[in-house]
């Protein structure tokens, strides 16, 4: 994919935690519009600390969340969504006990048509078609995974912040989902992705970064840090706290 230089969203030495306890150390980071970028790192990092910063979830502790050349730091989160980011968090966040039909219905309280949103929804997964009518909470893991996502798409985001795509799934499922992935950045949206599964997500990434002990340590094009992951993961650092 080819991106322009604008950035979308920037964070500028930005520090986070938890009571007491500092996750992120300093992070600045500048993601262009048209982006796919993997956040990659060990548990414990401060990946999902850094993904719910970027979502306005987050408050930093000092530093600013800049969005679209504008500082957004604390801006409430619905602030943010009407700016065109979107969230699917670790646990893929559908409504168990509403049908697909109703976790795409609520949608439309930002303005499109339930026809629309359905029709994008379909569209990018079939299958969810034949399950209009099924309770999520009674569809397999892979395919509430696939309603979380299509709920994402009908959005029309500009920004789509993913967390633990792959969680308790099958790789089959996993490489059926980043397919999907690819193709939303193929249109045009900038995407964060924060996962485990190193080599699928490296696949469809445009540039990468590490996160370990709270800092970035690794920045460049899947091909350039790939090779450097395992020292990077490994190295150890005494800085690094528990990732909530």
């Amino acid at each position: 994919m080819t991106t322009t230089e604008t950035a979308l969203i920037e964070l500028h030495q930005v520090r986070a935690g938890y009571d007491e306890v500092e996750v992120l150390h300093g992070i600045d980071l500048s993601i262009p519009v048209g982006q796919v970028l993997a956040v990659l790192g060990p548990n414990g990092a401060g990946k999902s600390t850094l993904l719910r910063v970027l979502a306005g979830l987050h408050p930093p502790t000092s530093g600013d969340l800049v969005i679209g050349g504008n500082v957004m730091t604390g801006a409430d989160p619905t602030a943010l969504a009407l700016r065109g980011l979107c969230l699917i968090p670790e646990g893929r966040g559908v409504f168990p006990n509403l049908t697909v039909a109703e976790n795409l219905w609520l949608l439309t309280n930002r303005g499109a048509t339930r026809r629309d949103v359905e029709q994008a929804a379909f569209h990018a997964f079939p299958v969810l078609r034949e399950r209009r009518n099924q309770l999520a909470g009674s569809m397999s893991g892979g395919e509430q995974q696939m309603l979380a996502m299509a709920r994402a798409i009908a959005t029309d985001p500009a920004l789509l912040l993913v967390d633990e795509l792959s969680m308790g799934l099958a790789p089959r499922v996993v490489s059926q989902l980043f397919e999907s992935v690819a193709r939303i950045g193929e249109s045009g949206v900038t995407i964060v992705v924060v996962e485990q599964f190193v080599q699928t997500v490296l696949g469809v990434a445009d540039r990468a970064v590490a996160v370990v002990g709270g800092r970035i340590v690794l920045d460049g094009s899947p091909t350039e840090i790939a090779p450097e992951l395992h020292s990077a993961y490994f190295a150890g650092n005494p800085d690094q706290e528990d990732d909530r």
